[in-house]
């Protein structure tokens, strides 16, 4: 006998099982989740963990890096790229053309950016060179920090005279340089778009066996020649891996289900893998995981930060610069003092940008762009 609801209707086995296994799509229901704070805990991670270099040295062991093999700041970025992979795949899927993907990430990343950058080097650089002001300011690296930053390709770490001495010396915004593979991904991303791969899962599934073949034979190679592969190679496997694994979840976001048994097979899975070959990968696997399913989750006290804003961009391209000037103002800073100190500067900087650069600038894309055939469609397509 089929179960009966309140009003006396029967329930079909499959709808209960449907009920009681909640799919991502499920739980996605536009901005009633919990990525604002994620990602904002996140660059506040980033911060801790550069907290341990900056005041004590290059070399320092920051949090998590002797346990898991890699940094808490790391672990911190290659959340930031799983849910980056899921949303912007998401914002893909709603784009009006091309050119109204690029746009949006365009007004994401670069005019808070431009912003942090030219502060750099007219305010920062001037006030803690070692040369004369002239001289600081007709120094041809002094430009050159510009364009090459707003480049990505090949950031400039330092400016002439600058932090010559710190103990994690002549580098005045040692973030910026993943932005790069950040856009690297967007670039995978918008290419699948126009090749129709995010149309429907089929095709997907083409782009996902493309991608994790190129991947294996990255892998292949770094396992019998470490060092044969150019640095940005490696790193945009190694955080491109991320970005896949969150487009997967948009792509099979109705039939993926978030679940704490599964949660914890994945840690378990990690642990398994620790110390083999495979222990990146089940990383990445289990943290994309755990992040989703506490994402979205409904918290009704924690639901309500999303008022606030979207701060973490602004927090992570300002911590470091900030972190910086801490060190330099205060020699002999231990690590936790900074955090101390430094965190609510950068806050104070990430609700400045997000406000008054960051959201306006999100604005200008409504403005700018007429309704138009969507350029990828559904992805949830049979």
């Amino acid at each position: 006998m089929r179960p009966a609801d309140r009003s006396g209707a029967t329930t079909r086995p499959d709808d209960a099982r449907a009920e009681r296994v909640k799919t991502i799509a499920s739980l996605d229901n536009g901005h009633d989740n919990h990525f604002n704070l994620i990602r904002m805990l996140a660059a506040v991670s980033v911060l801790v963990s550069h907290s341990y270099p900056l005041a004590s040295g290059m070399g320092t062991p920051e949090p998590l890096q002797d346990s898991l093999g890699i940094t808490l700041g790391t672990l911190a970025v290659l959340v930031f790229f799983s849910v980056s992979g899921y949303f912007v795949s998401a914002s893909l899927a709603r784009s009006r053309s091309l050119l109204d993907f690029v746009a949006a990430r365009a007004l994401r990343i670069y005019p808070a950016l431009l912003v942090v950058l030219f502060a750099t080097v007219l305010a920062i650089g001037p006030a803690l060179t070692t040369l004369w002001k002239g001289e600081y300011f007709t120094h041809p690296q002094t430009w050159s920090y510009l364009t090459h930053n707003l480049l990505l390709k090949d950031p400039q770490w330092a400016l002439p005279g600058v932090l010559v001495a710190a103990p994690f010396p002549q580098s005045i915004n040692g973030s910026l340089w993943t932005l790069f593979y950040e856009v690297s991904c967007y670039a995978l991303l918008a290419g699948s778009g126009l090749l129709g791969l995010t149309r429907s899962r089929g095709r997907f599934a083409l782009l996902l066996v493309a991608y994790l073949g190129a991947y294996a034979a990255y892998k292949l190679t770094t396992l019998r020649a470490p060092d044969s592969l150019d640095f940005q190679t490696a790193t945009f496997f190694k955080f491109s891996l991320a970005f896949v694994v969150g487009m997967s979840c948009h792509a099979l976001r109705d039939k993926l289900p978030l679940s704490p048994w599964l949660a914890a097979a994945g840690v378990a899975l990690a642990w398994l893998c620790h110390g083999s070959a495979l222990q990146y990968e089940a990383l990445v696997l289990c943290t994309s995981y755990l992040t989703f399913l506490i994402g979205f989750g409904k918290q009704p006290l924690l639901l309500r930060y999303n008022r606030l804003g979207d701060y973490s961009y602004g927090a992570y391209i300002t911590a470091f610069p900030v972190q910086q000037l801490c060190v330099h103002l205060l020699p002999g800073i231990a690590p936790l003092q900074l955090m101390a100190i430094a965190l609510p500067i950068t806050l104070g900087l990430a609700v400045l940008s997000w406000h008054a650069i960051e959201k306006p600038a999100l604005a200008l894309r409504k403005r700018l762009f007429a309704p138009q055939p969507a350029l990828a469609g559904s992805s949830a397509e049979a």
